[in-house]
């Protein structure tokens, strides 16, 4: 839950709900389902439902493919890697 209020400067509470979406997620929850509790609780303008849905799917995106290539590379040798 965001301490923040909607008084704060430009940006920063979208940035702060995402911040709570990878929380959440980290946790445990499906990201899908923390996003969308985090976005119904306030009412945001548009442009700043996007800023919280981009930072909290993009980072969670850009998270499970490095873990996925992590995962891709430790299966191939050395040499398979050189090539």
């Amino acid at each position: 839950m965001s301490l923040l209020s909607d008084s704060a400067p430009i940006g920063l509470l979208p940035r702060r709900l995402a911040w709570d979406v990878l929380q959440a997620v980290a946790a445990g929850a499906y990201a899908d389902v923390a996003l969308e509790r985090v976005l119904r609780e306030r009412d945001l303008k548009p442009s700043d439902r996007g800023l919280v849905t981009e930072l909290a799917y993009g980072h969670h995106n850009r998270d499970h493919a490095t873990a996925t290539l992590r995962t891709t590379r430790s299966r191939r040798s050395r040499t398979e890697l050189i090539k």
